[in-house]
């Protein structure tokens, strides 16, 4: 056994101790490797985007924790806290009765989401846009294009007004896809357009083409939120043999 790691034979987990080291050849024994104890959301974004390049996101312990959180002592909303693991290995880090009626119906939401979106975010490719120094992109897709599902979280306010549109990478390019925002996603936003309105409320249908590589002018997101876009191929505007799947 590497030193400074453990071994939890009942859990089957792999935990990390040191480093966030883990042992490869334990993935084969095992369902989850817990990359850090560090549960707080803002930091969970560098830890778990750094995890995802050499492993997969559904191997990975991601824990909605509590706010304020026990490390950092930071405050945020459930939200952000549940967009950022949304895509891992589901788990809670927090007391569903210490929640009001309103946040524990709102986490239900986020739990039955995870459910619904699991088996692609587990067994997807997992695809990294365009970072900068507040906004956060990556998702995950399925093999043939038809899903994608990702994550643009904002750390802090950005250095420019009008913020670059997020890509969203791995669409097929000819296909026609359904954007939306899936509840129970609620974001503050300033100022929004009519079709920023749109998207949040019922959705938007683009090219696969113009979502990867022009990308979507996203609503003004205050500092730690985060939005999820769903992305559905509509297979009857395109055609299977036009969609390249």
């Amino acid at each position: 056994m590497p030193c400074g790691t453990g071994w939890t034979p009942r859990t089957r987990r792999w935990r990390s101790k040191v480093a966030g080291r883990a042992d490869w050849g334990a993935i084969a024994h095992t369902q989850r490797v817990w990359t850090s104890d560090n549960t707080a959301a803002v930091d969970r974004l560098c830890i778990q985007g750094q995890a995802w390049h050499v492993l997969s996101p559904e191997v990975t312990g991601c824990h909605i924790s509590a706010s304020l959180n026990w490390l950092d002592k930071r405050e945020t909303s459930l939200d952000f806290r549940a967009a950022i693991v949304l895509f891992g290995h589901l788990g809670l880090e927090l007391d569903p009765l210490h929640l009001d009626a309103g946040e524990r119906d709102q986490l239900r939401q986020w739990v039955a989401l995870h459910k619904r979106l699991r088996p692609v975010l587990h067994a997807g490719v997992a695809l990294f846009g365009e970072d900068s120094a507040t906004r956060v992109n990556r998702g995950v897709t399925r093999h043939d294009g038809g899903t994608g599902i990702y994550l643009v979280a904002q750390r802090d306010w950005p250095s420019v007004r009008l913020p670059a549109p997020a890509c969203l990478p791995g669409l097929a390019p000819k296909t026609r896809y359904r954007v939306t925002v899936p509840a129970p996603q609620h974001i503050q936003t300033r100022r929004p357009s009519a079709v920023q309105e749109t998207l949040l409320r019922e959705g938007l249908v683009m090219d696969g083409a113009i979502l990867s590589e022009v990308g979507v002018f996203l609503p003004q997101m205050p500092p730690q939120s985060a939005l999820v876009p769903e992305c559905q191929a509509l297979w009857r505007d395109m055609g299977n043999d036009d969609a390249g799947i």
